[in-house]
Formats: C-alpha cells, structure tokens, sequence
C-alpha cells in the first residue's frame, strides 16, 4: 500500500513538471515563451489610441466616400503592428471581403467621441485589392 502511494505521487508530481514546460505554438508566435526583454512600465501618452477604439471604425477615402471598416490588427512577434484588415464591401457581413493594408497608408483622425481612418483609395481598388485570408 506505501509503495502504491509512492508510485501515485510520483506519477503525480511528473504531470504538472512536463506541463509547465510545453509552450504551444500558434502560427509563428510561442506562447508561454520567454519574453525577449525585462518587464517595463510605459504610460499611454495623449493623442495614443487603443485597438477597441480603432475596430469597427469607419474607413473613408479624401473624397469622404465610405469604402469600408477596420476589422483588425495584424501584431508581428508579438510587438509590431504590420497590418490593419479592412472589411470592404458586402451588405451585413454577406459578400464581405479583408484586404490588409500597411499601417503607414491609413490616417487615424478624432470625429467628435469616435475614430474614423482616412485611406487613399477608391472603394472599387479596395474591392479589386489582392484578398486576405485568416490562417487556418
């Protein structure tokens, strides 16, 4: 009966060790990795915008035509912003289709309590736009 209850335990104590140490993977970023630098504290500066903010804002082109709507954000290894996802056409999400622009071709401008995105770009060539697709 000790015996039985040593070999328990052991068992035991192996299954949260092996657990603790795995780090699943979900596309190119590891989850449970090492962060790449010590922990620091930054404050959120004026005139910062957070994503909340920014998903679901309307996106216009110069001419103030609507030609769309942020749908997401797109975070390389884990700090760089490489993309915003735009929803572009389509009538209550049928017939919708997401391009991914570069961060750098979209203005963000304050409307009263809201964002909008000012982008140059006619909604028929971000219609025509090469399409992006959520990895599987």
């Amino acid at each position: 009966m000790k015996t039985a209850i040593l070999i328990c335990a052991a068992a035991l104590s192996i299954v949260p060790a092996s657990a603790q140490t795995s780090t699943p993977s979900t596309g190119g970023m590891t989850i449970g990795s090492k962060a790449p630098a010590p922990l620091r504290f930054v404050t959120m500066r004026a005139g910062s915008i957070n994503s909340d903010d920014l998903i679901g804002a309307p996106v216009r082109n110069h001419q103030n035509e609507d030609v769309g709507e942020v749908s997401d954000i797109i975070i390389d290894d884990g700090r760089l912003v490489s993309g915003i996802v735009l929803s572009v056409g389509g009538f209550l999400g049928v017939g919708t289709s997401y391009v991914l622009v570069d961060p750098a071709s979209v203005a963000v401008r304050r409307d009263g309590d809201d964002y909008k995105v000012v982008i140059d770009a006619s909604r028929e060539r971000l219609k025509s736009a090469p399409k992006f697709n959520y990895p599987d």
